[in-house]
């Protein structure tokens, strides 16, 4: 197959319209990984990894967008992969990790500091020091 052209479509998505008809939305970040941009062949064997690779990408930018909300767990990002009927996590998880956007430390530190503002039941202003705190909230699952 043949890639004829590309078209950007939104959020660094891009569609490429292959030869045989097929029209296939990609990452850009896939692209780019892939040198799509110099190879204008594509086969069966390097179609598939694209589409594992663009699926993988695509899960990411969905965790990403639920941690912007606020941030969010390890559990919680299991959790809602599960719910997305995602399997292997591992990976996502990892990259999340690496890039710093699942930080289980300023997650409890974050849920600390909004119970204390809050002035929800519990918070106390004994602590003296974040190991105090960390103590004290490492049981707790958030």
């Amino acid at each position: 197959m043949k890639i004829e052209k590309y078209e950007s479509i939104n959020n660094g998505q891009y569609k490429i319209y292959l030869s045989d008809g097929t029209i296939l939305k990609i990452n850009s970040d896939v692209i780019i990984n892939n040198n799509l941009l110099y190879k204008k062949e594509i086969d069966n064997t390097l179609l598939n990894k694209i589409l594992k690779e663009n699926d993988n990408a695509n899960i990411y930018n969905k965790c990403v967008k639920y941690i912007s909300v606020r941030l969010r767990s390890k559990k919680e990002i299991i959790d809602y992969l599960k719910k997305l009927n995602i399997d292997n996590t591992a990976d996502i998880i990892d990259k999340l990790t690496k890039n710093n956007l699942i930080n289980e430390e300023n997650t409890k530190l974050n849920e600390i500091g909004n119970l204390k503002s809050q002035n929800i039941e519990g918070w106390s202003e004994t602590y003296e020091t974040p190991e105090e705190i960390k103590a004290d909230y490492s049981n707790k699952k958030y």
